[in-house]
């Protein structure tokens, strides 16, 4: 690859970069071109030589986010662990990995109600798929020890509601780090508490999906 290609590249992922952390902390609408340029540390004339706007900004931070997702598909061994252990070790990776993706996180969930139909209907097939990857992660996880789960309620059904739950705590908590960070007037997230909040989640979804003796 010639550095002209090599340049391009790495200031195309700078302007992603910048306007992704902007507009999990200010919102779309409140972040203007020229704030993201100056911000990368280009000019605006610069911008524009890669990308027409806002909008096409915002998409290439979700297509390159969710093709990180589905390239890190997690794996799990089945060994001797119970169920609860599994599930901890599961919520405590998902955990890790939206810390490592806060902003994205923060986004995604500011970005539905900021952005125009049009946008999102684009994004919808690509973020319904990391989804369905993720349930049919928890799926394979529990399969094993069906057994032990109610008999009334479909594996897949199971699945979903597990990584719902997981889904909203941490956007929960990312917003509430993110909030908490805007008012000490910094860029940088609180560490998480993943250890007590994973423990949560997994007591209450066995509380409701183990088969009652």
């Amino acid at each position: 690859m010639r550095q002209r290609e090599k340049d391009q590249i790495r200031n195309r992922n700078i302007f992603l970069d910048t306007a992704e952390k902007l507009f999990a902390i200010k919102g779309y609408h409140n972040t203007s071109i020229g704030e993201i340029a100056a911000e990368a540390g280009f000019s605006k004339g610069a911008l524009y030589n890669y990308f027409s706007g806002k909008e096409e900004l915002l998409l290439g931070i979700f297509e390159n986010k969710l093709e990180v997702f589905d390239l890190e598909e997690m794996t799990y061994r089945q060994d001797e662990r119970s169920l609860r252990e599994l599930l901890l070790e599961v919520v405590d990776r998902v955990f890790a990995f939206a810390i490592e993706h806060a902003n994205f996180f923060l986004l995604f969930e500011r970005s539905r109600l900021q952005v125009e139909e049009e946008f999102t209907s684009k994004m919808k097939p690509k973020i319904r798929s990391v989804l369905m990857m993720f349930g049919r992660q928890t799926a394979q996880i529990i399969e094993p020890h069906r057994n032990e789960l109610r008999d009334d309620i479909p594996i897949e059904e199971i699945s979903r509601a597990f990584s719902g739950m997981v889904t909203s705590a941490i956007i929960e908590q990312v917003i509430h780090f993110c909030e908490m960070s805007i008012e000490k007037g910094t860029d940088d997230f609180p560490p998480i508490q993943k250890p007590e909040r994973a423990r949560i989640i997994v007591n209450i979804f066995l509380d409701g999906a183990l088969k009652q003796n």
